[in-house]
Parts: structure tokens; C-alpha cells; sequence
């Protein structure tokens, strides 16, 4: 149907509840393809590309199971060593291990629930009415919302920039 910012805004959507679909991944970069313009996306940090793969693994109720797993076996752990006489430091250690991946766990599975729920990244689905020469946005781009105002917002687009727009040239991801 052509009509590639909404198709760019959906596949976003789809990309956030699944973002390792490959089929979406796909379309998405079909759909922003055929948009005009194009962007340099200032790529993560390698740290933090790591982490959002990482939690984006599951989702959170995945999450919140393998927490309440951990749980229950960092306490099984905890009472072999407490009663143990023998290996005491080597059930200590292996109670540390997984108390650490209880705690990680349950990080990834709030961090997912937010990247989820998050209302921070936007779709530009109109242009300004005026032209004004140092407003470079397009339609379909990627913005991230940084501060609403009224009627107002500052977005930030894939490649750094910032610039005030009007809050009805956006639909959120």
C-alpha cells in the first residue's frame, strides 16, 4: 500500500515485544528503505549492546520464573551449607554464584519490562508546516523523546541531533 510510516512504526512496535524476529527485523529495514532520507545511527556503546541483548532474551515473565528458580535454589544452597561440615567454603561459593544470578536475573527481567513499556521512542509522521531550514527531519525516522513541554517535545534523532517539534508530528513506539 506505500505507506511506509506506518509500516516503519508497526515493525518498531513488533521489534520491541520480539526484537530478535528476523522477519520483522526484515521488513523494517525494507520499509525504511524506501523512505526519504537516511541517517547515521550512532551505534551503542559495546557494553550496553550486550545488555540489551541479554535481556532482551525473554521476556519478563521468562524472567521472573528463572528469578524464583534461582531463589529457591540459592535457599537449598544456603541451608546444605549452613548444616554442611565438610566443603563449607566450596557451598558458600556456589550459594554466592547463585544468589549473583538471582539478583542479575531479576535486573534483566525490570530493565525488559521497561524497554517494553517504554514511551520514549517516537515515529515522525509529519514534517513542520514551515520551512525551517535547521530542522532535518523526515518522515518514518526514529526519534527518541528526551522532554515534553505542553505542546511541544525535544526529540533526538538516531544520529544525535536535537531539535523542539510539535507533539502531533510524532506517534509513539
Amino acid at each position: 500500500m506505500s505507506d511506509y510510516v506506518n509500516s516503519t512504526l508497526y515493525y518498531e512496535k513488533a521489534l520491541k515485544l520480539s526484537p530478535h524476529n528476523k522477519i520483522y527485523q526484515t521488513n523494517n529495514k525494507i520499509s525504511k528503505t524506501r523512505l526519504m532520507g537516511d541517517v547515521y545511527k550512532i551505534p551503542d556503546f559495546f557494553l550496553i549492546s550486550w545488555l540489551k541483548n541479554i535481556y532482551s532474551l525473554f521476556s519478563p515473565m521468562t524472567w521472573a520464573i528463572l528469578t524464583i528458580v534461582l531463589l529457591l535454589i540459592t535457599a537449598l544452597l544456603f541451608f546444605i551449607y549452613y548444616f554442611s561440615f565438610d566443603k563449607k567454603v566450596f557451598y558458600f561459593y556456589i550459594m554466592l554464584s547463585c544468589l549473583v544470578l538471582t539478583i542479575a536475573s531479576f535486573s534483566f527481567g525490570i530493565a525488559r519490562q521497561n524497554a517494553i513499556h517504554s514511551q520514549d521512542n517516537a515515529i515522525v509522521i509529519k514534517l513542520p508546516t514551515q520551512n525551517d531550514s535547521k530542522t532535518k527531519l523526515f518522515k518514518g525516522q526514529k526519534v527518541e523523546i528526551k522532554e515534553r513541554k505542553l505542546e511541544k517535545i525535544r526529540v533526538q534523532t538516531e544520529d544525535g541531533k536535537e531539535y523542539w517539534i510539535e507533539k502531533d508530528m510524532v506517534a509513539i513506539i
